[in-house]
């Protein structure tokens, strides 16, 4: 029996791990203190995953579509689903996908005109994406809900990379103090403040015509000379 899917569109990517697999290591991360490292597919808990946030709006047809799988597989003695998304201070709410990567089916990409995208690309929190999902109820040991299998994803736009840093900021050395100051290169080229002096500009002598004056002309009306462009 097919699962229902969805189709989740102009979505904002968080944290995604997908070009991959990846699992959790209790002792992994920079300082040591748990964090989702590469592995390989066979790993215990290894996935392809990325979280995402929505509006409210797209967050509540999602979880009617996740509703209606749940209630059209569930059993008797399953309990009622719950809320599955979180919500950030902006009032934005978080949603995970992922498929296991012992599938050997990790999420196919495309770019914004359904060119697919190279197996290793490397999607970047911050992106806007769409994801196609199958909608799988569960109920056991771990729980029970709906499980967002990822299948797809399309990226509508692509925030560009910047590698992360393995280290902590530290007082000490900085791009901007390497930086040639203006005070500093004045010293270098041996320039020299120079007093500027005030031009004097001589008027040439005007002769003045001893011819008689024409008389005086009739004011001009400017009114009438600007109805002129009105024409």
């Amino acid at each position: 029996m097919s699962k229902p899917t969805y189709k989740l569109t102009s979505v904002e990517a968080l944290y995604p791990k997908l070009d991959q697999p990846y699992h959790f290591d209790k002792k992994g991360g920079k300082n040591g203190k748990g964090a989702s490292v590469p592995c390989d597919a066979n790993a215990q808990g290894a996935d392809y995953s990325t979280q995402f946030k929505m509006t409210g709006a797209k967050a509540k047809e999602l979880f009617k579509a996740m509703a209606e799988a749940y209630e059209e597989a569930k059993e008797d003695d399953w309990p009622d689903l719950t809320m599955p998304f979180t919500k950030d201070d902006n009032k934005m709410f978080i949603g995970k996908a992922k498929i296991p990567a012992s599938f050997n089916s990790p999420p196919s990409h495309y770019d914004s005109l359904n060119n697919p995208l190279d197996s290793g690309f490397q999607l970047t929190t911050g992106s806007t994406v769409s994801l196609f999902m199958e909608l799988v109820p569960y109920n056991g040991q771990m729980g029970n809900g709906v499980s967002l299998r990822l299948r797809a994803v399309q990226v509508i736009k692509y925030k560009e990379y910047v590698a992360a840093s393995p280290f902590d900021v530290e007082e000490g050395f900085t791009q901007e103090s390497t930086k040639p100051k203006e005070a500093d290169l004045d010293s270098v080229f041996d320039v020299e403040a120079v007093e500027e002096k005030e031009e004097v500009v001589v008027e040439p002598k005007v002769k003045v015509s001893k011819k008689k004056k024409d008389a005086p002309k009739d004011d001009v009306d400017l009114a009438s000379l600007l109805d002129g462009f009105d024409d």
